[in-house]
């Protein structure tokens, strides 16, 4: 059998991506600017970032990501698209659960990111997906053996903004999810507290305010009439506590999705039944189903497309779309990827750019590879 390497698939995925696909092949400094990381990583990612100083005083780290600096080496390059291929390590340093000693974590990955000016969104996600797994195909993986898991905290985000309750509550429910990092870590008396407001101080609030409201002008600095209600509307929905509690019970429902592509539709249907009175998701099914039109178009195995709710990165810049990918039951992660449009938005470019790409994990990949092809040459 063959002897299954770094080098072997260095050779096998630059074989594919630059050879067969015509991606353009990048190399990145391991040594960054940490501020370019910072903005964009949770505080768990930060603390495990290895940051350091040179002479001069500037803050520095060890590569930890490359979609960032990738996405810095795009927009400096002052082009309208390019297909970029990469690979190298990354690094982090992870404390020891016995001590607290500190111990280095370095990875070996490989990826590509896309810039263009596609406007069918879903149409190029599914032929992102399909494009990783062409990838681990071309090493001999099976279609069938893998499993997509579309996992990402915008899945929540999509699910606030069909509730039926004022912008400001949206953003404040959204504030509290990203605070925490993802849903699954904000803590029960987090919620109670909402839950609990105190009505009294609430209703000497919605006094004041109404008190102030004369002829609909602008009052009190930049407060507007519509500000106002905004921020009633806010205190009051985590005032009154049978309409708090419906919304955290149809999160946590949300959050707790995992399951088949179909599946999930079905249940989304029966959740809409539960709280109709809070909650309207039909664009977002329309949604749904637009995504599973594209999967097929792409010859995806719709069956072996799971979604889930949960956050599936540290970093923050996945704003519409994300997934992952597994062989059969195995837990470790093949391919990660995902949409980041915003992300090229909040690093300064000044055009649209449809940004997106994966990585795939040499680890992980090198552990299950021989599995595959044992079983193949044991059917053949």
């Amino acid at each position: 059998m063959e002897n299954f390497s770094k080098n072997f698939l260095t050779q096998q995925f630059n074989d594919y991506f630059v050879k067969n696909n015509q991606f353009e092949t990048i190399e990145l400094p391991v040594i960054q600017p940490a501020s370019l990381f910072l903005e964009f990583a949770s505080n768990q990612f930060i603390r495990n970032m290895i940051r350091f100083r040179d002479n001069g005083g500037r803050s520095l780290c060890l590569r930890p990501d490359f979609t960032i600096p990738v996405s810095q080496y795009f927009i400096q390059s002052n082009i309208p698209q390019a297909r970029y291929f990469y690979h190298g390590n990354t690094f982090q340093q992870v404390t020891r659960s016995h001590d607290e000693g500190t111990d280095l974590v370095e990875k070996y990955a490989y990826g590509i990111e896309m810039y263009t000016h596609e406007k069918d969104i879903a149409n190029q996600e599914a032929d992102l997906i399909k494009a990783a797994l062409n990838a681990l195909c071309y090493l001999g993986f099976q279609q069938n053996d893998l499993t997509i898991h579309i996992v990402d905290i915008s899945f929540l985000q999509h699910m606030i903004e069909c509730l039926m309750v004022s912008q400001a509550t949206k953003r404040h429910l959204n504030y509290v999810i990203k605070k925490h990092g993802s849903y699954a870590a904000i803590p029960q008396d987090t919620k109670e507290k909402l839950n609990d407001c105190n009505d009294q101080e609430t209703a000497a609030y919605a006094q004041k305010l109404l008190h102030s409201l004369k002829n609909d002008t602008v009052i009190t600095g930049s407060r507007t009439i519509d500000d106002i209600r905004q921020r009633l509307t806010e205190k009051a929905l985590f005032a009154v506590t049978p309409i708090a509690k419906d919304i955290w019970r149809f999160m946590d429902e949300i959050a707790a999705l995992d399951s088949g592509i179909i599946d999930c539709i079905e249940t989304l249907v029966e959740i809409q039944k539960r709280y109709v009175d809070i909650v309207n998701l039909d664009n977002f099914m329309t949604s749904i189903n637009q995504y599973i039109k594209a999967f097929k178009m792409h010859n995806l195995l719709v069956d072996n497309i799971c979604f889930k709710a949960e956050s599936l990165s540290t970093f923050q810049y996945y704003d519409m779309f994300a997934f992952e990918i597994y062989y059969r039951n195995n837990p470790h992660c093949l391919s990660r990827g995902g949409r980041y449009d915003s992300l090229l938005f909040y690093m300064q470019s000044k055009k649209y750019v449809s940004a997106c790409g994966f990585s795939l994990f040499s680890d992980a990949i090198l552990a299950d590879l021989p599995i595959v092809l044992s079983e193949k040459q044991g059917k053949g």
